[in-house]
């Protein structure tokens, strides 16, 4: 009866779920605080030597499985359903005791199994306290224990109510003349009951240094012993307890944004406590060389700022995360040096892998099987440009593109190109080198040595008078041919401007009106006569002209018109060909011509058939 009052069970029924039952019909009191015995017989000598309070009948306890339940007033009271193992003890000449009275009785772990001798030397305590369900240790040699507490509000002493600590390492030392070497350690449990607590037994006796290891425990201040650690002397047998410590959570928050920069039980750790806008607790902005949100990484090796390129799929994109490398391309290929390009969707190093072979599998980092490899550029960027020199001209390269932001490397897809040809290059970068200024400079050069030779000439003619006109003459011939020779180039230079004045006509689909004006003024150029087809047709349009005009009066009437069309459509096909470049114009008043031939051959037999033979 754990109540201030007795208690009569008179009128109380006890039964099982089956068909035994027993009413109790005399009075049964329990006193307050107090055990009451029922037994199926009151006989020391036959019970096991047992003083019981009530006899009862009609009930039979089995060893398997049972219950025991108690019902007064049409209430039930209390119950008890027991299965005789596996999870109920099943002890033989010794009593099942439930552990503490407020435990669920239903749950065969609240149970145990007395340890305390009674009567003819069964086990149990009939109408007295249950033994203890924990068991205690037995000393062997000795035993040192103590537990660990928060000390919640930093006084340096243990109050009534703080919690135990489970996690914390607390290290044994024994002392070895002045040295002291480690004997074993203990972690405190984080649950259970003996959760906060250790304990070290198996000892030897002598001197031993008791303290908490502070590894991993960031944040917390050891405020109690004041000293940081015990050193205590135990003899034989002997066991020291309330060897405690106990510690107070210090976090540092100095902007109030709530994170510390301690980390550990203090939470997530703030990266920058001067500035409450950085902290665990927001968003990576992206751009602002910052690690706002404390988790180690910047701007774009956040996974914040993380975003990669879509992937076609049947029914739209899906989005691939982590690094990706993407659009690869050959950019400027030349004779030794090629630049290629590609994108990472983060930012990402740069490093290119080549050879003269293709690669359809790879091998192991760092080349993957590749001859050659570029130094890495470290500089994480999003857009990619290397450039490879040193290459062989004529030459075809396979190329990968390689970039990591944090381990592991990623490859891109194995591409391709060409050197270009050496001589090829070289007679382009010839030409290219000429310029009108450096024929001004040289022009201005030889005039300054053609002055000097006549100045010279000045000087020495007195002396050798004959020899004057010979020099003269071989200045004049210089100057000549040098004149000729710059008269060539610029010329040269001229028909180069116009071939590119027609090609950028050819690709942009017509001639602008300074190409029309600069293709008219080349009509007039009759430098370009020998063996230009233009101009044999435009003699060729002339002698049509002089043909129909020393004609003209033996040409009928109705031909007139027939001549004047041919001459037209000759002189627009000669115009067209020369500005278009399309010279297979040309071949259209030829074709009209044969045409006008032939059906004026065909009139001319039509009429004669016509005339009469007299």
């Amino acid at each position: 009866n754990t109540t201030d009052s007795d208690i009569n069970l008179e009128g109380c029924l006890i039964r099982d779920n089956d068909s035994d039952s027993h009413m109790i019909d005399s009075s049964l009191i329990v006193p307050s605080l107090g055990y009451a015995v029922l037994a199926r017989n009151d006989d020391s000598d036959l019970n096991g030597g047992v003083n019981v309070d009530y006899v009862y009948s009609g009930m039979d306890l089995a060893n398997a499985a049972d219950e025991v339940i108690l019902v007064c007033n049409d209430t039930v009271i209390d119950s008890v359903e027991y299965d005789g193992g596996p999870d109920f003890p099943n002890p033989t000449g010794a009593s099942m005791i439930l552990a503490d009275p407020v435990l669920d009785n239903n749950v065969g772990a609240n149970w145990c199994i007395s340890t305390s001798f009674f009567g003819d030397g069964d086990l149990g305590t009939p109408g007295a306290v249950n033994d203890s369900c924990v068991e205690e240790p037995e000393p062997e040699d000795t035993i040192i224990s103590g537990c660990k507490y928060n000390d919640i509000n930093n006084n340096g002493q243990i109050d009534e109510g703080e919690e135990k600590l489970g996690g914390w390492t607390i290290v044994l030392e024994k002392q070895n003349g002045e040295d002291w070497e480690q004997v074993t350690s203990a972690i405190t449990p984080q649950e259970g009951e003996n959760q906060g607590c250790y304990l070290f037994d198996g000892l030897e006796a002598g001197n031993y240094r008791v303290s908490e290891s502070m590894a991993g425990q960031a944040g917390w201040i050891q405020t109690y012993p004041g000293s940081l650690s015990y050193i205590v002397s135990i003899d034989e047998n002997e066991t020291l307890s309330d060897i405690d410590f106990a510690n107070y959570l210090s976090c540092t928050d100095n902007d109030g944004d709530g994170y510390a920069v301690e980390g550990g039980d203090c939470g997530l750790i703030d990266s920058d406590d001067n500035n409450p806008d950085v902290n665990p607790g927001v968003e990576e902005i992206c751009d602002n060389g910052i690690d706002d949100d404390s988790d180690g990484n910047v701007d774009g090796d956040d996974s914040d700022c993380q975003v990669s390129p879509p992937v076609s799929g049947g029914g739209g994109s899906v989005v691939i995360f982590g690094l990706t490398v993407f659009n690869e391309k050959n950019e400027e290929v030349l004779t030794d040096t090629v630049t290629v390009t590609w994108f990472t969707n983060i930012p990402a190093t740069s490093r290119v892998v080549y050879d003269t072979v293709f690669h359809s599998t790879l091998n192991d980092p760092p080349n993957y099987g590749y001859a050659f490899s570029i130094t890495e550029d470290v500089n994480k960027v999003t857009f990619h440009t290397v450039i490879i020199i040193g290459l062989t001209p004529n030459t075809t390269y396979f190329w990968r593109a390689i970039s990591h932001s944090s381990p592991p490397e990623i490859l891109g897809r194995e591409l391709t190109f060409t050197t270009g040809n050496v001589q090829e290059e070289g007679i382009e970068e010839e030409a290219e080198e000429i310029s009108l200024e450096e024929i001004e400079k040289g022009l201005k050069e030889i005039g300054d040595r053609i002055e000097t030779l006549r100045a010279e000439i000045e000087i020495i003619s007195p002396q050798v008078p004959t020899e004057t006109p010979v020099v003269e003459t071989e200045a004049e011939e210089i100057e000549e041919e040098i004149e000729e020779e710059i008269e060539e180039e610029i010329e040269e230079e001229e028909e180069e401007e116009e071939e590119v004045i027609t090609a950028e006509a050819e690709e942009e689909g017509g001639l602008g009106f300074n190409q029309f004006l600069a293709a008219i003024g080349g009509i007039f150029n009759l430098k370009d006569f020998s063996g230009n087809l233009f101009w044999i047709l435009l003699l060729a349009l002339v002698a049509l002209f002089i043909l129909f005009y020393l004609t003209k009066k033996g040409i009928k009437k109705e031909d007139e018109n027939t001549w004047l069309i041919l001459i037209t459509a000759a002189a627009i096909s000669v115009i067209m060909a020369f500005l278009m470049q399309y010279y297979w114009i040309l071949f259209f008043p030829i074709i009209l011509l044969i045409i006008l031939l032939f059906f004026g051959k065909r009139k001319k037999e039509e009429e004669k058939k016509k005339r009469p033979f007299f």
